[in-house]
């Protein structure tokens, strides 16, 4: 019995653990990532205007396109973003209850520990935000494997770092960023091709 206590104690802490870094993540994206994508653009545009010569590579642009669209659902969440952080600190709070609980789940009945265990999961559940900012899942993960005591629940649910610890949305991020940098590549090539046919076609 005490074992699947753990077990499950362990499944909140990962829950609560990971709801709390993405609410901060959502809070971070909305505060932080603004500025840092019109530091970006200006950096950009000071270059293209000093090397004219070189011009914008098509993926960048896309790039940018793709961030700029991103940025307005960003701000859009821009009311919300205290809300994050008083969500965020209060799911803390459960987190730490429940690890402390799983600390302490040997010494007390089992009565006892379901009980509080309940009672911390609908406080955890009453403070959550479900709607977050886009990306913030990503984020959320590396903040909860690499700035958190995360070690106890990971042993005990025997996460795995490709299978667990890397979220599924990067994946699909990545991909995603290879078909742009692809279609990218062969426009780029269908140009070139044209205007090597036509430099023949001048030349006959």
């Amino acid at each position: 019995m005490a074992l699947d206590l753990k077990y499950r104690l362990a499944e909140l802490g990962y829950n609560m653990g990971y709801g709390a870094k993405r609410q901060f993540a959502s809070y971070d994206l909305v505060e932080k990532f603004p500025f840092y994508f019109t530091v970006f653009t200006f950096a950009v545009g000071i270059f293209t205007l000093a090397y004219p010569e070189v011009g914008t590579p098509k993926w960048l642009s896309i790039g940018i396109l793709v961030f700029s669209y991103i940025m307005t659902s960003v701000n859009s969440y821009s009311k919300s973003k205290e809300g994050f952080i008083e969500s965020g600190k209060r799911i803390q709070e459960c987190y730490g209850r429940i690890r402390n609980l799983y600390i302490e789940v040997d010494s007390k009945e089992a009565s006892v520990v379901f009980r509080e265990m309940e009672e911390i999961e609908a406080e955890y559940h009453k403070v959550s935000l479900h709607k977050q900012v886009f990306g913030s899942d990503i984020y959320a993960h590396f903040k909860l494997f690499g700035e958190s005591q995360s070690k106890w629940f990971v042993k005990e649910l025997k996460l795995k770092f490709w299978r667990d610890m890397v979220p599924a949305a990067l994946y699909k991020f990545i991909f995603m960023v290879i078909v742009i940098l692809l279609v990218s590549g062969w426009l780029n090539s269908e140009m070139l091709d044209e205007i090597i046919s036509c430099m023949k076609t001048g030349r006959s």
